[in-house]
């Protein structure tokens, strides 16, 4: 018999039928017709599945740190190294006699979404050599529907050299903030990022590139 059937299978192959369907069992009168059942793929693709989780914080928002264009000058120097999708990934300054009496840097973050109804709450402080200099506050969300359609400000300029009697031979710069992916249905508008309070899961740290400032020695007379 399991000869009979496999010569009989391997001619339907030859002839370019499947024999899947010769194994099939015929169907009982009166029995209801099979479930139709979806294919993986068509599932895995069906449009608003996705739900927003801590990872699409850490992908979609970013911050950025550099010189402020108001501390431009000819004897400040500036070198930045992106990736080429222009992410930047470290900005070097050198500054050369005479120092300045102020030296500005520039952070802002910036996001691919505005997170709908899960706003994302920053907040933190740039850091100086890992000492924090300046507190920083945020909201990303959807400000479409409040008084301020922009939502607050995302940038914050600090000066480097503030409370340093000289500038040192270098220093390395950064913004470091602390994430937190609001619960469903938050109103951007009303979320307050200094006390705002998630679960860890929805919590994560997010860095600025580093901004490393080289401070070159006036030569000797």
């Amino acid at each position: 018999m399991y000869r009979r059937t496999a010569a009989i299978l391997a001619v339907w192959v030859l002839a370019g039928c499947d024999p899947e369907a010769f194994l099939k069992p015929e169907p009982v009168e009166g029995s209801p017709p099979p479930a139709k059942t979806e294919e993986p793929s068509v599932l895995a693709a069906a449009p608003g599945t996705h739900r927003l989780d801590i990872g699409d914080v850490e992908s979609g928002v970013h911050i950025e740190g550099t010189l402020a264009p108001s501390s431009q000058a000819p004897n400040v120097s500036v070198d930045d190294m992106r990736t080429v999708k222009k992410d930047l990934v470290i900005s070097t300054i050198t500054v050369k006699p005479p120092f300045p009496e102020h030296l500005w840097l520039a952070f802002k973050v910036t996001s691919q979404s505005n997170f709908g109804s899960r706003p994302v709450a920053l907040r933190g402080s740039v850091l100086r050599d890992k000492e924090p200099m300046e507190a920083f506050a945020t909201v990303v969300g959807d400000f479409s529907q409040a008084d301020n359609p922009a939502g607050p400000a995302r940038e914050l300029q600090v000066d480097v050299l503030a409370g340093l009697a000289t500038p040192p031979s270098t220093m390395l710069v950064h913004m470091q903030l602390e994430a937190l992916l609001m619960p469903l249905g938050s109103n951007a508008a009303t979320v307050d990022p200094k006390s705002a309070v998630v679960d860890a899961e929805s919590t994560t740290t997010l860095l600025s590139n580093p901004v490393r400032i080289d401070f070159v020695a006036p030569e000797d007379p």
